[in-house]
């Protein structure tokens, strides 16, 4: 399953994404999210490394190897256009933007 995420990021840093502000949840079939090219999997590692803080925990507990889930979180900041994490000597960080797409992750989730 695909989420088709739109950025209104003004540089005061308030942005939202529309889409997941009209619904918390969306078919399968719908063809905005046939076409991003984030996935779910992929919101489940934000929300992992939120928790975790470490790529190498956060792979764990989602039965993924260190190099896949740097690689997922690579694709992400592709996709998206922007780091979502500060990377540090014992971890990783959740910046402003990954802070809001980790909050609509978890939206999401329940």
């Amino acid at each position: 399953d695909h989420i088709h995420i739109e950025f209104d990021m003004p540089l005061s840093g308030n942005w939202r994404m529309p889409e997941l502000e009209q619904s918390a949840r969306k078919p399968a079939r719908d063809p905005q999210l046939q076409r991003s090219g984030l996935k779910l999997r992929h919101l489940s590692l934000l929300v992992a490394l939120d928790e975790a803080c470490k790529v190498q925990d956060a792979a764990a507990s989602l039965h993924l190897s260190q190099p896949a889930a740097s690689k997922i979180l690579a694709d992400i900041e592709r996709i998206v256009g922007t780091p979502l994490f500060e990377r540090q000597p014992r971890g990783v960080v959740a910046n402003s933007y990954g802070e809001v797409l980790i909050r609509r992750a978890r939206a999401l989730g329940n």
